[in-house]
């Protein structure tokens, strides 16, 4: 990997893909990815601010795919590449719980949650938003919550449960037999998990206060997460929902 896409985060990235893009005709672009991943369904959908390298995206995802024991066909949901960014207004409705991001979350087995050295998505709403959705949707089987960051070059996770991965390396061990023991092995692999970063986002998680690109996406975020009747009104100062 160029040491320029070590340094570019999504955004920049995107936008240079977009540019490129604009002198192609986009149905014809489209139709051919289309028709590679034919049927393709997303099983993880990436939470991220857009803020971190294009490197360090890579990074967390192939750990993940490590991780969650899943396979080249798998795929994780990212916005950047999955929705359109030339007519990215068609993707953000109305009602937030009608928008793409909820569209692909109702799809996918659980969230992703990338986070750079600020802990930059708890301080964004669409972030604070997908987190919210990940715990609190009610359906069958509950949404998972992964959460990534990089350090050193490195991939750290905290996963939400034991993985497989865990699994196997408990039977690497003199304790494969004993019950729970993966715990223990989950436990030693997250203690890598730089402690500053998770103080960083005990302080900044604040979703009354995270800041919106637009400010009706806020208000109709707020209003919904608070299960108010209109998405349009004032959110309320203060919500159970909040916390």
């Amino acid at each position: 990997m160029t040491g320029q896409w070590k340094k570019e985060n999504t955004r920049k990235r995107s936008m240079k893909v977009v540019n490129i893009s604009s002198s192609a005709d986009l149905s014809v672009v489209f139709g051919v990815v289309c028709s590679l991943f034919e049927g393709q369904m997303p099983k993880w959908f990436i939470s991220h601010a857009w803020a971190e390298p294009v490197s360090e995206v890579v990074q967390c995802v192939a750990r993940h795919g490590q991780l969650r024991d899943l396979c080249e066909t798998d795929a994780w949901w990212v916005c950047a590449y999955a929705n359109n960014q030339h007519e990215l207004g068609k993707d953000l409705s109305h009602d937030p719980r009608s928008s793409s991001f909820f569209r692909a979350m109702s799809l996918c087995e659980g969230l992703l949650l990338i986070l750079d050295q600020q802990a930059t998505p708890f301080r964004r709403i669409w972030c604070c938003f997908e987190q919210a959705v990940a715990l609190t949707c009610k359906r069958e089987k509950r949404m998972l919550l992964d959460i990534a960051t990089c350090q050193k070059d490195s991939a750290i996770l905290i996963t939400d449960g034991v993985t497989k991965s865990d699994l196997v390396e408990k039977a690497k061990t003199m304790y494969r037999n004993t019950r729970g023991y993966e715990d223990s092995v989950k436990a030693h692999r997250e203690a890598h998990f730089p402690i500053p970063l998770i103080l960083e986002a005990l302080t900044v998680i604040d979703i009354k206060n995270a800041s919106a690109s637009q400010a009706i996406d806020k208000v109709r975020i707020l209003n919904t997460i608070c299960k108010a009747e209109s998405l349009e009104g004032d959110p309320p100062a203060t919500s159970e929902f909040y916390n």
